[in-house]
This record gives structure tokens, sequence and C-alpha cells, in this order.
């Protein structure tokens, strides 16, 4: 099917070639290769997840490197219902996640945050891109700043544990605007120019 926006599109592209071999994906930081994760974000319909999956599948099947993808909100309801298990379940679980050699969440933007599943979240970011230097895919449809207003909401207890997550990812990801596409730019211009010679 058809890709909204090809530009964005080549960009995941490239930073999926800037990976090592599996085995190696432990030395992305020493090697400073490329950065340790990547922000997907746009509106709705411009094709984010089909991009990022385009090449997840791939590297499973012809590289072996395995991956975790899930949507922010079932992320949400698995760690409450390890939570509920136990602290030795709780950790089993958020363990498998920083272990994974790729983890991709999807729709950041659409959970609820609390207190807890926000510590969480930032405890799975800043071990694999701090501690153990493993990518992270984020996809979004809001951009830093208006994705903290959206977590906290009218909770300011929330503002620093937002802030947090959203700097720790700013910090160690690459980031491709899905709503930016410089080809219909071009054309737009290209119009407008057309138009006024008219």
């Amino acid at each position: 099917s058809k890709i909204p926006n090809r530009h964005a599109y080549d960009q995941v592209m490239t930073w999926y070639s800037l990976l090592p071999e599996g085995h190696k994906l432990s030395e992305i930081a020493v090697k400073k290769q490329f950065s340790r994760g990547l922000i997907c974000f746009g509106k709705t319909g411009m094709a984010k997840t089909r991009s990022v999956y385009a090449r997840l599948i791939e590297l499973y099947v012809y590289r072996d490197i395995e991956f975790i993808a899930t949507m922010a909100t079932q992320l949400k309801a698995s760690i409450i219902d390890e939570v509920l298990k136990g602290p030795q379940q709780t950790n089993e679980f958020l363990n498998s996640l920083v272990a994974t050699k790729i983890l991709f969440i999807d729709d950041v933007c659409k959970i609820h945050l609390t207190p807890r599943f926000g510590q969480e979240l930032y405890r799975i970011i800043e071990h694999r891109t701090n501690s153990f230097c493993r990518p992270i895919i984020i996809t979004t449809q809001l951009t830093g700043d208006d994705l903290i207003k959206k977590w906290v909401g009218s909770k300011p207890e929330l503002q620093d544990i937002a802030e947090s997550i959203v700097r720790r990812l700013r910090d160690y990801c690459d980031s491709v605007d899905f709503d930016f596409n410089p080809d219909k730019s071009n054309i737009t211009q290209t119009n407008h120019e057309q138009a006024d010679k008219g």
C-alpha cells in the first residue's frame, strides 16, 4: 500500500540500515554508530507504525534480531497485571523488556500516565538507553512538550516523571517527523509560484 510520506519512511529505513549485526547490538553506544533509539511522530494515518514494522519483521526473519512490539496501552495493562502478582514477577517482566534486542512501543500518547506506570516506563527506557544501550522505537502523535501536557493533564504530581521520560527519549533517540513532507512542500511552493505568474 502507498506510504503517505516517503521522505519520513526513508529516514526510518536509514536508521535501520545502521543497525549492526544482532549479536553486536550491545556495542552500539561504544562504537557510536548511531543513536540508541528512534521516535516517529505525526498525525494518524501517516504510516508511522507501518514504516517501523516494514523492517522489524525482516530483521527477525533474515538477521535473527529478536524484538518485542507492543501498544503503549497494552504495555501499561501488562505492567499493572505483573505488579499485582508481586515484585518478582514484575522484575522478570520488566527485565524481558530491557533484554530484548529491539523494543517497539506504539502510540505512547494514548496512555493515561500514573505515578507507578511512569516510574516503570522511565526505568525501562533508562536501562535500555543508558545501562544496556539497546535500541528503543517509539511512535506518538504528539511531540515532546505536547506529550508532557497530555500526560500531566490536571495532575501536577505527574509533571516530574513526564518530563523525565520525554527528556530521556530526547537525549537518546533520533526523531522522524511524519507530518513534514519536503516533496509536498516543493509541490505547493511550485503551485504558488505558477499562480503568481498567471
